[in-house]
């Protein structure tokens, strides 16, 4: 037993040297060690040279991913850093433009080209999320198949486009006169372009330089037919395409094989537009000698229809008889897009529906003799056509105009405007929306429910269901051509005078354009200010103030009326930074320094909204706080010198005179709470 323990004693020892031993092998192992630094240098930097910055290893350029990141990066002085927090109002929402390609894909997604944004490859190897992506390639249309990833065709040089995917690329051919705003899918994986000559397939292939396939719409070589690029349209599983000049000849192409549309088989010499009805069948419109033709047929015998089409046709025509007269001319146009094959179907329930129902069925079953444009039956006069539209749809003048039935009778409408767009029923366009409308002198675009016009001189304007509002201020009504509105309700406009360049309506954010909306308010029994600095006016023994929102009555118990000049005019200002500006001499310093050396012969000095406000007898000159004049305000604006100048609380910036106020908006739009209090409208020096 003594032995043992004896043992023990020596046993722990070992093991403990044993295990140091062990632990300091490894610590030489994993973790050399290395001599320390002369005492002369900091153990932290390198013994041989000091380390800088530049030693540091560079961090990977961020990507931009937004528009306001693209605008910043080329425009560093550019005034919002932020989106605002509630979208405003479009002639009040900012105003930019981009010298960079830009477009608007099928589901309203922006793509912006730019050095600093992802390649469309990488973009695709992922879920595209959001509705706005900063691409370095030219996209010039981007394709969603039924099945699968999208595809996009980009612009790789001059006379070359690539069809990327997030696994391949396929180069094509570029065609100079393809019209890529009017590209649409085909099948699940072509896409149709329209081009002088008729339309071009692009089909995925083999890598290498492809040409596209051409489905020819004339026959014959004559140059001038080229022109312009022919039409297209499309639904998804067929497309027509055809040139609005005589002597074209629609093809109609299905995955099966095309089909010409001869003036033999009864079409036009002239075709001028074509509808795809629900069950194969097209209405077309062509230009004679009287006039616009018409013509309904179906190329093939429609397939059978199962119990719950049936039942669904059956359903909308007993809302012929609706009490709602917007309800029954819903469902007329409902069914006459649905095509002549639900004639059968409509035959069958003549019989059971009311006087009013039967009516309209009657006038169905005759458009196949007598076919109509939205229930409009043209008379002889002259066609003419006003306006296309990329997604292949149009506005038709009909001089001579039509005549439709309206509670059993008939009415004439002379001229017609009719606009026929896919995914839309054929309509009229309304008297007010026409009203002095010159073709070739005016434009019209369309997207959606939305209408712009275009007017040479007030440039482009928006329907607003009675009337007509303008859109951009003179310095920018040289944008002539609508893009479309993307998801985010950006409005995109392009300029034929300005080639490459885009103007982008964004309401997530402020209009930086020089603007100074001014709201003259007559006070016959005088105008002040309240001890609180907001402007007052009198009404008999009232007084008024306008607070942020609206008017309201003075607090007598807490508020006074003041309406005595001040003795002293504002000739200083402090910038948020604790920067003081000083107007003297016809000259204005910052911190000391000189930043305006003309003054314009300002009384006062005011800075709002991050910009410097000199104010003179009508006039308001804005300065940058750089010192950069960068507009002269005239318009609205007191002649005389008012009793008092001054910002508000809510930085306004207000006018007192003896029998008026003038109040003007800094930021360029009037909050809509005060807008919609104004009788007039305020002016801006921008407006004609």
């Amino acid at each position: 037993m003594r032995r043992r323990g004896i043992a023990k004693i020596y046993l722990y020892p070992t093991i403990f040297i044993v295990a140091v031993l062990g632990l300091a092998v490894a610590r030489v192992a994993f973790f050399p060690i290395t001599p320390d630094p002369p005492a002369s240098q900091p153990a932290t930097q390198s013994a041989t040279a000091p380390t800088t910055e530049l030693d540091e290893p560079a961090k990977p350029e961020k990507k931009l991913a937004d528009l306001l990141d693209v605008i910043l990066h080329d425009n560093p002085d550019y005034p919002t850093t932020q989106p605002l927090d509630l979208p405003a109002d479009l002639y009040d929402a900012g105003k930019v433009v981009v010298d960079r390609p830009v477009y608007i894909d099928a589901l309203g997604r922006l793509w912006v080209t730019h050095e600093g944004g992802q390649d469309v490859q990488d973009v695709l190897r992922r879920p595209i999320r959001g509705n706005t992506l900063i691409v370095k390639q030219h996209v010039l249309h981007v394709m969603y198949p039924l099945t699968g990833r999208p595809a996009v065709f980009v612009k790789s040089g001059e006379t070359t486009i690539d069809r990327l995917t997030d696994r391949r690329s396929d180069r094509f051919r570029l065609d100079a006169m393809a019209d890529w705003s009017a590209a649409t899918r085909f099948g699940d994986q072509d896409v149709v372009v329209p081009t002088g000559a008729g339309a071009l397939i692009y089909k995925p292939g083999d890598p290498g330089n492809q040409n596209p396939s051409l489905i020819n719409v004339w026959n014959g070589n004559d140059p001038a037919a080229y022109a312009r690029p022919a039409r297209v349209l499309s639904t998804g599983d067929r497309f027509l395409t055809w040139a609005d000049q005589a002597g074209s000849v629609p093809v109609l192409v299905e995955q099966k094989g095309s089909k010409q549309l001869t003036v033999e088989a009864g079409w036009f010499e002239h075709p001028l537009q074509f509808i795809l009805l629900a069950d194969g069948s097209i209405l077309g419109a062509g230009k004679g000698e009287e006039g616009i033709r018409l013509r309904l047929t179906s190329l093939e015998a429609p397939p059978p229809k199962t119990p719950q089409q049936i039942e669904k046709i059956n359903a909308i025509a007993r809302e012929l008889a609706n009490r709602d007269p917007r309800i029954r001319e819903k469902s007329q146009r409902e069914l006459e897009e649905m095509g002549p094959g639900i004639h059968p179907e409509l035959e069958a329930i003549l019989e059971s529906l009311p006087v009013e129902a039967q009516m309209r069925i009657e006038n169905i079953l005759g458009q196949r003799f007598a076919p109509t444009l939205g229930g409009l039956l043209p008379l002889e006069g002259e066609v003419q056509t006003v306006a296309r539209f990329p997604d292949g749809g149009c506005v038709l003048l009909l001089t001579g105009g039509g005549t439709v039935s309206e509670d059993g009778e008939d009415r004439s409408i002379i001229p017609a405007w009719i606009a026929i767009r896919p995914g839309h029923y054929i309509e009229r366009l309304p008297d007010k929306m026409v009203e002095g409308f010159a073709p070739g002198k005016y434009k019209f675009f369309s997207q959606g429910s939305e209408w712009v016009q275009f007017d040479p001189v007030l440039g482009p304007r928006r329907w607003m269901g009675s009337r007509y509002e303008t859109l951009l201020p003179k310095s920018l009504r040289h944008f002539d051509t609508f893009v479309g509105i993307d998801g985010n309700k950006r409005w995109v406009f392009r300029s034929t005078k300005e080639a490459g360049k885009t103007l982008i309506i964004d309401p997530s954010l402020p209009d930086i354009t020089p603007r100074l909306p001014v709201w003259a308010i007559d006070a016959p029994d005088g105008a002040g200010w309240t001890d609180g600095d907001l402007p007052a006016i009198q009404r008999g023994k009232q007084v008024f103030v306008l607070g942020e929102s609206g008017w309201r009555l003075l607090n007598e118990a807490t508020e006074k009326f003041v309406d005595t000049s001040p003795a002293i005019l504002p000739t200083n200002a402090i910038t948020p930074d604790g920067t003081r500006l000083e107007l003297a001499g016809n000259a204005v310093t910052a911190g000391g320094s000189t930043i305006i050396h003309d003054a314009k012969g300002a009384t006062s000095i005011f800075f709002v909204e991050g910009r410097i406000f000199l104010t003179a007898p009508g006039e308001v000159h804005r300065f940058s706080l750089a010192g950069k004049l960068d507009r002269t305000f005239t318009k609205a604006l007191p002649a005389a010198d008012p009793k008092r100048t001054w910002v508000d609380q809510h930085g306004r910036l207000v006018m007192a005179g003896e029998s008026g106020l003038w109040v003007a908006f800094p930021t360029g739009r009037v909050p809509r709470p005060l807008a919609s209090l104004m009788i007039q409208q305020p002016v801006n020096d921008d407006e004609e």
